[in-house]
């Protein structure tokens, strides 16, 4: 299926001048379909994907997939899709606008949200199969989501911080969100916010490791889902397989990564070590370049998604 609508009559034109085609996922904020994505190996295989009508009419992402694909499960826990079963040592799980659902929406104290996992209009719901015990709060391959349109129909403030302003990186981040119809404020580096505003981080991970947010990426990879790790007290760059084996990334390398620290609202980092890998990690904000991704390694002439390589399982086809 191929359908674009344009987010905003204001950048319909530029949006399809910039894509050069359409895909699932792209739709306007009034319509009221959601996008079913069905990928294995950390979104490195798309399986299947399609437009459900009627979002709302599906409490959760289980709900959605049930209702389009032959499931098998058992209680919550989904066992196979399509015949595709969960081999030894692999999961199926969900995310909605690239959140995981089972954390629910951001809410400031005192005004937790009655009902949790309900869908939205403009919904993108990714079912994947992917290595269990990996914890994967937040992901890039949602993009413009959920900077765009929320989580279960709450829209987010979106603040972009940069380091500098005037540089390359920032002009770059912020033409691709406004282009994109994400409204941005432009904060100072580090300013604290609410448990409901989302922030871009936009500098060199030498200064974006103030921002508390982010230092998970400095530890253990299977808790962020982005399997890059930032090591030598941030002058270096690690990039991860889904078996936790390490490459380093060359010089120039940069990084587009989403965390998502307790229930708040999602912090993304676009860093790198040097200033090429932080103006590289700000041009891989499109669309096609994160696509069903947990994240992003923008390394010199090559996008690489992370983790390298794929599964740490071994998926089965049922027979």
């Amino acid at each position: 299926m191929c359908r674009l609508r344009a987010r905003l009559a204001a950048v319909a034109a530029a949006s399809i001048l910039a894509l050069g085609g359409c895909a699932v996922g792209e739709r306007g904020p009034d319509d009221p379909s959601a996008s079913l994505i069905v990928t294995r190996d950390f979104g490195a295989e798309r399986l299947d994907e399609v437009e459900v009508p009627r979002a709302a009419a599906h409490r959760d992402a289980l709900a959605l997939l049930a209702s389009t694909r032959r499931v098998e499960r058992e209680g919550p826990r989904v066992l196979a899709v399509d015949g595709v079963r969960a081999g030894p040592g692999e999961e199926w799980r969900s995310l909605v606008n690239g959140l995981d659902p089972a954390l629910g929406p951001p809410f400031a104290p005192g005004r937790e949200p009655k009902v949790l996992g309900t869908l939205a209009p403009g919904d993108i719901v990714q079912w994947d199969l992917r290595a269990t015990g990996v914890r994967a709060p937040a992901t890039v391959g949602a993009f413009p989501e959920p900077l765009l349109s929320g989580f279960a129909g709450r829209r987010f403030p979106v603040r972009l911080e940069c380091e500098d302003t005037e540089a390359p990186a920032c002009s770059i981040a912020r033409e691709r969100l406004e282009a994109r119809g994400v409204p941005v404020s432009l904060g100072i580096l580090g300013t604290q916010g609410g448990p409901t505003l989302a922030r871009v981080v936009v500098a060199p991970w030498s200064v974006a490791r103030r921002i508390s947010a982010l230092l998970p990426l400095e530890g253990d990879p299977r808790r962020t889902g982005a399997y890059a790790r930032f090591v030598d007290e941030g002058r270096r760059l690690e990039l991860l397989d889904a078996e936790g084996r390490a490459s380093p990334a060359p010089q120039g390398t940069g990084l587009v990564a989403a965390l998502r620290p307790g229930t708040d609202a999602p912090t993304w980092a676009v860093t790198g070590v040097d200033s090429a890998g932080l103006e590289a990690a700000a041009r891989s904000l499109d669309e096609r370049a994160l696509r069903d991704r947990y994240a992003l390694a923008a390394t010199p002439g090559r996008l690489r998604a992370l983790p390298l390589g794929g599964s740490a399982g071994a998926g089965q086809s049922a027979r």
